[in-house]
């Protein structure tokens, strides 16, 4: 995907500053920001790759403007909105619309902060033989 989330090459943006002894996070919305973004995986609605597209696909004046957490806020925005966790009026508002069901978490505190440590494993088991075997000639 060639769009303005890769940088890498191009020139006229200045030098990159780097902060000597840098913070993971500047602002305590921003811990909060991750924490939204791990727990609200944790519904399975979307996968590493839907969430990185999510970011990539921001507009561009909102990428090269946003920081990090931002970045990170509007994706999960975004991704919970299409996966009909959220709607749009519930954003804008930032109020349950009314009558809407409420929606129990995957998982609860102590689950969280004992995946925290652990993450999920990549591995897929996947049910479907394979079409190649390992030596067999491809054309692609």
């Amino acid at each position: 995907m060639d769009g303005i989330h890769d940088l890498g090459g191009m020139e006229g943006f200045g030098p990159v500053p780097v902060e000597e002894d840098e913070p993971v996070f500047h602002h305590d919305w921003e811990t909060r920001v991750m924490g939204m973004r791990l727990l609200m995986a944790l519904w399975r609605r979307w996968n590493l790759d839907a969430g990185r597209h999510s970011i990539e696909v921001l507009p561009p004046a909102d990428y090269l403007t946003m920081t990090y957490y931002e970045k990170w806020l509007a994706s999960v925005v975004n991704l919970s909105e299409s996966a009909g966790l959220i709607s749009r009026s519930e954003i804008a508002s930032g109020r349950p619309d009314p009558g809407t069901d409420k929606a129990t978490p995957p998982v609860d505190a102590a689950g969280f902060l004992a995946f925290i440590p652990k993450g999920r494993p990549s591995r897929r088991e996947v049910n479907n033989a394979p079409a190649f075997a390992l030596g067999d000639r491809v054309r692609t």
